[in-house]
């Protein structure tokens, strides 16, 4: 649903969505409500989707004898709605703009995927690991830090873009007169991901195992009690209790 500024995740929506996400990485995809997320915590910057920001705590995994309940790691998160601000997000090699207003929502769901497929969160973890990226690089974002962030979201728009629009190439941000810096990042991103091919290939998920489509079934923890919080779930002020969920599912 599209209004003036705003685009509202519906129930609908959300369903064929999550769908996507259960075939191409085995996960389901999570949403999570924008307005409770930013009165608990007023200060965040919240994005409009994220993989591994929050716990992957899943419920009613069918298991021989029921259910039980698992972390499946990074899955995608993705906010109920989306302001005018999306036209300004991400980087000069995409000009947002141009991304069709009714598949917005499917441009970050695919954006969200690519991160999962291509291992980033397990990438930046090997380079940590070996040495050649410390904890303080990520977690101060120095430029070290922040060329490989670059190339993980350069990556993870042009794999999107190829799903949304198909045989299209990406329009850039022309009209900012960065044309020239574009092209600079693009031949940046391009050395980095040479250099690191091995790695990045190792990183990749593989062996990916579907799962459900049962909606009823691999259920984010999140959604409990309530179901997911589209347009049509009618808005209730966080109690207590959820406030102290918010806690626990950050991983911050």
């Amino acid at each position: 649903m599209e209004s003036a500024k705003m685009i509202y995740l519906t129930l609908e929506n959300y369903r064929r969505l999550d769908v996507i996400t259960r075939q191409k990485i085995g996960k389901p995809l999570a949403v999570f409500d924008v307005d409770a997320l930013k009165e608990e915590f007023p200060h965040m910057d919240i994005p409009f989707a994220n993989v591994g920001m929050f716990k992957g705590l899943v419920t009613r995994v069918p298991t021989g004898n029921g259910y039980t309940e698992e972390d499946m790691g990074a899955i995608p998160y993705l906010a109920n709605y989306i302001d005018s601000s999306f036209d300004e997000r991400g980087g000069p090699w995409l000009d947002q703009r141009k991304t069709p207003r009714e598949l917005i929502y499917d441009f970050i769901v695919h954006h969200e995927i690519a991160h999962i497929l291509h291992g980033d969160i397990a990438f930046i973890h090997h380079l940590v690991g070996k040495g050649k990226l410390s904890q303080a690089d990520v977690n101060n974002k120095t430029d070290k830090a922040e060329i490989i962030r670059t190339m993980f979201e350069y990556r993870a728009d042009k794999y999107a873009w190829s799903k949304v629009c198909p045989g299209q190439d990406m329009p850039q941000r022309l009209d900012l007169g960065i044309s020239n810096e574009t092209e600079k990042a693009i031949k940046n991103m391009q050395l980095v991901m040479r250099a690191h091919e091995a790695e990045l290939y190792e990183a990749e998920l593989k062996n990916i195992k579907p799962i459900s489509l049962d909606p009823d079934e691999y259920v984010p923890a999140v959604h409990v009690p309530g179901g997911p919080p589209t347009f049509e779930t009618k808005y209730i002020a966080p109690t207590p209790w959820l406030q102290l969920f918010w806690r626990r599912l950050l991983r911050r």
